[in-house]
């Protein structure tokens, strides 16, 4: 049963990237062509963003950990006959996934923990952190990807007819490059095709 889940697995990121794929061959199209290069390029804009997001996260993740560490000893409970009374704290791992799904909507400060070996005014702190993490990911960040992506998109959108040239034309160089079997066959056809390669220049390696 493990093997066919893994095999499933495999089977839907490949089913995934061949649909992505297609992209590449819109860029043969004249009206499609430009949409496949600005997709591409607003995707590459949005990993830069991912890249100073995480930053920011990773900064108020451990913000956020530290203000959740227990200061108090834990209290014993006379009701189960002295057992400690075990308060729930946030591993940086939960921290960070609050905050991601923050993004969305998703969570807000009550969704947290209670803070019950904290002085009372550790929630304030709390809030205010949460509430500057929002304000920065949401009028500053989020606003420079837009911005960042606007100006992708103007900028190709004003060279639609040299940007898809252009791309028609790495699309032509690269199909020349690879082999046309189709892909389940590849497998067998290219080891091949390295092992002549290999024998070539081992012929003019001797020679």
């Amino acid at each position: 049963m493990l093997l066919l889940y893994i095999r499933n697995q495999f089977m839907a990121w490949v089913l995934l990237l061949t649909f992505v794929q297609l992209l590449e061959f819109l860029s043969f199209h004249h009206l499609f062509g430009p949409w496949a290069i600005i997709i591409r390029d607003l995707i590459k804009d949005l990993v830069r963003f991912l890249v100073i997001l995480l930053i920011f996260m990773f900064g108020f993740t451990l913000h956020l950990t530290a203000l959740y560490q227990p200061v108090f000893a834990a209290q014993t409970s006379g009701v189960n006959n002295g057992e400690v009374k075990e308060t729930p704290t946030l591993t940086p791992f939960d921290t960070f996934e609050f905050l991601f799904f923050a993004l969305f909507g998703v969570t807000d400060p009550d969704s947290f923990p209670p803070l019950d070996r904290s002085p009372e005014w550790t929630i304030v702190l709390v809030k205010v952190v949460f509430g500057t993490y929002m304000m920065i990911t949401f009028i500053v960040l989020i606003n420079l990807l837009i911005a960042m992506m606007s100006d992708t998109y103007q900028r190709i959108q004003q060279q639609s007819d040299v940007e898809w040239k252009f791309g028609r034309a790495k699309l032509i160089r690269n199909m020349n490059k690879t082999s046309a079997t189709p892909t389940p066959l590849n497998l067998f056809t290219r080891p091949l095709f390295y092992l002549r390669l290999a024998w070539k220049l081992k012929g003019k390696f001797y020679c």
